[in-house]
Formats: C-alpha cells, structure tokens, sequence
C-alpha cells in the first residue's frame, strides 16, 4: 500500500516537474522572441533612417538630425508606458546614453559594462542579466554598425518572471486538488484490493516454511477468489508432489547406493586402463624417440654414403675422362665409353637416391635466381642428341615467342624435371618424334605461368599402370628396369619437385600409343634484359663505349691466366685427378694432404686460390677455412677459397659459404665447373 503511494506520488512530481519545465521554457521562448523581434524593429527603423540619410547625399550635414528624429521616434514609440518597466536605450561608442527613458544618470560602471559585454557581438544578439539599484534585470542587446550605437533592451527579472508564476500557480491550482481526492479514493480502493491479496501472501510464506494446513479465508466471487480457490488447489497439489517425492528421493537414495558401488568398480576399471595407457605412450615415446635416432642416423649414413661414393667416383670419371682424352684404338675408346656410360648412370642413381631422401626429409629447398628458360631447354636437347641420333625419333621444341626469355626461380630443378620427362620419352620411344612444347597460360606485370607438355610416340603406359606411376620406386612393370633401366625414382622426384613448385605433374596415356606428361609452374619475370650470346659478348660492351683491358678481356673469351693454386685433399687419386686438370689448364700448384698443412702452407706462401676437400684428418676443411680467415684479419689480404667435396647433400654448400669459402664445387668434378670457378679467380686477381 505504502509502496503504491510512493509510486503515485513519485509519478505524479515528475508528471509536475516536465510539466513545469515545459511551460517555463515555452514562456522564456516566446518572451526571448518577443524582444528579438523589438530589437529587430529598432534595427529596421534605425536602417530606415539610414537609407533616407544615404540618399540625402550629404551624409556628415544631416547625420545629428537623422539621430535625433530616429530617437524622437523610437521615445514615441516605446516610451508611452508610464512605469517604464520594460524598454529600450542606446549607448553611442563614446559610452554616452543617445536615449534613455530617465533623466538621471546611470554611473559610467554600468555603462561600461554593458557596452563591454556588446563589443564581441556586433551585429549579433545576446543576452545577460544584472543588479542594477537594488533590482535584478534582464537584457538583450544589439549593435548598430553605421552609427556605432550599442541598442539595449532591458527588463526587471520580476516582469520576465510573472507569466511563469502565474501559470504554476493555475497549474498547481487546477491540478493538485483533483489528484488529492482521486488519490484518495485510490487509496481506498487499493486496500480493498490487496486485502485478500495480502492474506494470499501470508499464507505462500507459511507454506515456504512447509506449513502446508494454512486456513484461506476469501469468500469472494471476483478475480481474486478464482485466485484464492486456485491457490488452494496448487496446495493440495504441492502435498500430494511432496508426497511424491519423498518417495522418489528414497528410491534415488537406495540408487546412490548402487551407484556408489559400481563408480568404486568402475575407478579401479579406469585406473588399469590408465595405466595401460600410460605404459602404451611410454613406449611411443620411446619409439618415437628410436625413429627420430634413426632419422638422424639414415640422414648421417646418406650423408657417408654420399660422401664415400662420390670419392672414388670423381676418380672414374675424372680418369676415365683423361684417359679418353689421349691417343686410343676403337676398341679401347668403346670400353671406356661404357666405363663412363656406366659411372654416369650410377652417379644419376646415386643422385636420384639422395635427392629422393632429401625430399623425404623435408630438407630439400628451391632457388630463386635469374636465368634463361631457353638457354636451358637447348642444354637438354643438346645432351640427348647421342641417344636420340641412335634412334629413328626426331626431337621437337616450341616455346612460343610470349614468354619472356629471363625468368626467377630454380632453374636446375627445373632442369632436372625437364631432364627426366625428356629422357623418359626418348628412351621409351624407338620411332617416331619426342615433343617439348612451352606455352604462356597466364601473365601478370611479376609473374607468368608455363604450361609444359612432353609428348612422345613410344610404348606409353596402360590404364591400370598409370595409378601408381609416380609413386617411388614404381615403373609400368618389373620388365622395365630390366629392359630399360632406372631406379623408379625419377617420376617420383619430378612429382614432388613440381609439387614444391605450385604445380602439378599429370599423365595422358595409351599403350602402344605415346605418352602425354603436362604440368604448369609459375616464375617471377626477371629484371635482366635478355643476354647477348657468348659470342659476342665482348663486341657487346665494346658497342656501349665500355673499355675492357685487354687481359680481361681475354679471360672471358675463355683464354688461361695463370694461376698459382694450393690442392688441398687426403685422398691420393682425388689429388692425382686435380693435378690433372690443373696442369691442362696451365696452373701452378702445390699439394696438401690436410687442413694443418692448408694453413702452414697460406701461412708460408701467397696463393691465387685454394681448393679445399671438407673431410680430411688432423683438420678438416672448413677449420682451416676459418683459421686461414683469421690469420688473413692481420695481414688484410683474401685468398679465393673454393670448396672441392664430396659433401653433396642438403646444406653442404651453404655450410660451406658460412665458413668463410668463396665458392663450391662438388665432387665427382666437372671440369667445366671447376674451370669457370677458377675463371673467376683468374679475373679477379687481374683487377687486383
């Protein structure tokens, strides 16, 4: 009840107060209009004599008359009211009253103040109060730029006021004494109401308290004895639930207790099998920790493997070529060339293997360099002209003429790719043509992507082959390897290789009828401008006013510079089979067997480079790198370092560079290889 009249009441003061605040700013609205538009009519008559005033032409002569008829006007106009509670009066920019209703004078305080206040506001309206003879105003204000006249009207603070006391007062008037007596009434109606209502509720809190036998005593047929009769069948049906459920939670206890037991039987069930758990993933960990070894130790023996194969054959093929070289019959020139044929198969087996275990690993990486996609496919054509002039094929390229010569990306991994598709084709094509065909899918101002296709008409691959071929060590069938040769890893590799590069190598095939592989990469666009052919290099820069030094000159047109060279390896045929190619490359030498001799050697005499071999006693090749590296921070000079090794697996080249070596050449030895990188020593030491 208390709480229904607070709300009443609090509803009925806010109802009030909006209300209030309602009409006081709409009574403050409509008086601040009023004396805007009184300003504004002093303005208009001001701007009336102004304009009369203008068009006399004689400005200065008239100007005081004009004044004084404009007040004359403006004192008739506003000045009849005999109270003078509410008025206007102007203030000149000397601060001296034009017109004021009263004689007296007001103190030159006031004035000031009031001019002050109009000074930032010429031309615009405003508004402020003061004290003034004991008496609170209020003003607005305006200012009269040809005259320079500060146009006041004021008015007492009690006048402004009244409108809006009178209408409070009819508000309170009109309003309170109806919503007394209504409130009354409520009031009275309310208690009739919420009598039963408050019986109801004593009687819920009892029944909260679990007396359910509480006596309801409302003989009503309204609302609330429907809800009084409704309130005792909700009793009678909470007795009859409670009844209920006492005899449910009985049953739930005897339950708990059976559940109880089984949880017992079920933790100890859990406990074994945790533990069985536990010792499963022990012994995972303990053979994942064994395949991890393991890995390392296959990583370490490919590594060995690697590095012991491509020892003793950089001694076959290097003598095997020198030997090849010199005055032989025909028939000691065949032996040797299946001696090579053989040692080169089985260095591509051996490079198949190790790049396949490299990929495995997940430790095989892409460049990305400059260079030729055509200068590329015409080194492939070029190795397989003597497999392909033993064969009734004819081999075929088309790279058309939209794709940019200088590409970015790997190209001997691209090369090897091409390398195995083609030789692929042209080995299991005994007639007819093998088909290299390079064609633009796409180009952007960076990037292009190549669609590549080897065709070739030979055995091709049947349906039920063609699912597994790119598997490792999977051909067509086991005849193959007998008839053809090879590990089965070349596709594999291809595969994977293409894979790395966002494509994707696919087959088209028919037995009997030819073989399609087609695949699409894509390649930066190289900034380079397509090169001149070796040829003409020379002429080329000489064209573009370049001056080239005459021994430079010829260093690059392939001439020897002689060059003073220190062979440092422990294996006697690897040294035999340098001294070999340096002697025919006209280079002086001195021998090595490991890295303490290498640095005693640098220490003792000045070298134009040094061949490094990496595994060697006492000191290996990268220690003595280092070591030569530091000796040469007191001296300031750099000798040309060149790594010379069988270390051939991923990173090895890197490892190399990051001791301080200039340069990597891997055994076996191409002795054009190790030609050009001497090239370059050659070269530099001329500048130098």
């Amino acid at each position: 009840m208390i709480l229904v009249g607070l709300g009443f009441t609090l509803i009925l003061s806010v109802a009030l107060y909006v209300t209030d605040q309602w009409a006081r700013g709409y009574i403050e609205e409509k008086q601040h209009q009023l004396f805007i538009e009184r300003l504004d009519s002093i303005a208009k008559s001001l701007d009336r004599k102004e304009e009369l005033l203008q068009n006399t032409g004689l400005w200065s002569a008239y100007l005081v008359g004009f004044q004084k008829s404009a007040i004359q006007q403006l004192a008739t106009e506003y000045y009849n009211d005999p109270d003078l509670q509410c008025y206007p009066f102007i203030v000149n920019g000397k601060n001296r009253f034009v017109m004021h209703p009263k004689s007296e004078k007001y103190d030159e305080v006031f004035k000031e103040n009031l001019v002050d206040r109009n000074k930032d506001n010429k031309g615009r309206f405003g508004e402020f109060s003061y004290e003034y003879d004991g008496k609170s105003k209020w003003c607005m204000y305006t200012y009269f730029e040809p005259w320079d006249w500060h146009v006041f009207y004021t008015i007492p603070l009690d006048v402004k006021f009244a409108e809006i006391h009178a209408f409070r007062f009819k508000l309170f008037t009109v309003l309170i004494l109806p919503i007394l007596v209504v409130a009354l009434l409520l009031s009275f109606a309310i208690a009739w109401m919420t009598r039963p209502i408050q019986t109801l509720t004593e009687a819920a809190q009892e029944m909260a308290k679990g007396n359910l036998n509480q006596d309801i005593n409302v003989k009503r047929k309204d609302e609330i004895g429907i809800l009084a009769q409704s309130f005792l069948v909700m009793r009678n049906a909470i007795r009859d639930k409670i009844s209920a459920l006492d005899s449910e939670i009985a049953d739930r206890r005897q339950a708990q207790g059976d559940l109880a037991k089984l949880n017992k039987t079920l933790e100890s069930r859990v406990q074994e099998r945790t533990t069985e758990l536990e010792d499963i993933n022990d012994k995972l960990g303990k053979a994942l920790a064994q395949a991890n070894l393991a890995n390392e130790a296959k990583s370490a023996f490919l590594a060995n493997m690697s590095h012991e194969i491509r020892t003793p054959m950089n001694g076959v093929l290097g003598m095997t070529g020198i030997v090849l070289e010199s005055d032989l019959d025909i028939e000691q020139r065949e032996q040797l060339n299946i001696v090579m044929d053989s040692a080169n198969s089985l260095l591509s087996i051996i490079n198949d293997i190790l790049d396949f275990s490299k990929i495995e690993a997940g430790k095989l990486a892409l460049d990305s360099v400059d260079f030729s996609l055509r200068q590329i496919v015409e080194n492939i054509t070029q190795a397989l002209e003597i497999n392909i002039g033993q064969k009734d094929i004819e081999m075929l390229t088309s790279i058309t003429d939209d794709i940019p010569d200088m590409l970015i990306g790997d190209p001997g991994r691209l090369r090897q790719v091409l390398n195995n598709l083609v030789g692929n084709a042209v080995k299991f094509t005994h007639e007819g043509e093998v088909l290299l065909k390079i064609d633009l899918e796409s180009k952007t101002q960076d990037e292009v992507t190549l669609h590549f296709q080897i065709k070739d008409t030979g055995i091709g691959i049947s349906r039920e082959k063609q699912e597994g071929i790119f598997s490792p060590f999977e051909q067509a069938d086991n005849s193959t390897t007998r008839r053809f040769g090879g590990t089965g890893l070349g596709l594999s590799i291809s595969c994977q290789l293409v894979e790395m590069m966002k494509g994707r190598l696919e087959l088209v095939s028919e037995e009997n009828e030819g073989s399609l592989f087609h695949f699409t990469v894509s390649f930066g666009i190289s900034k380079i401008l397509d090169h001149p052919s070796d040829e003409n290099d020379c002429s080329q820069l000489q064209s573009e006013n370049l001056i080239i030094d005459s021994t430079v000159q010829s260093a690059l047109s392939g001439s020897e510079h002689s060059l003073k060279i220190l062979l440092v390896d422990d294996n006697d045929t690897n040294r035999k089979l340098a001294a070999v190619y340096l002697t025919r490359m006209g280079h002086e030498f001195v021998l090595a067997e490991d890295g303490k001799q290498a640095v005693q050697a640098a220490q003792a005499e000045t070298f134009d480079a040094i061949l490094m071999d990496i595994q060697m006693p006492q000191m290996n090749g990268l220690e003595a790198t280092k070591v030569i590296r530091q000796n040469e921070k007191e001296t300031g000079e750099h000798v040309h370092i060149i790594a010379m090794t069988a270390n051939a697996m991923s990173g090895d080249r890197q490892l190399c560079l990051d001791a301080g070596m200039d340069d990597y050449v891997s055994k076996p030895i191409d002795r054009s290889k190790l030609e050009q990188a001497l090239k370059v020593v050659g070269v530099s030491s001329i500048h130098s």
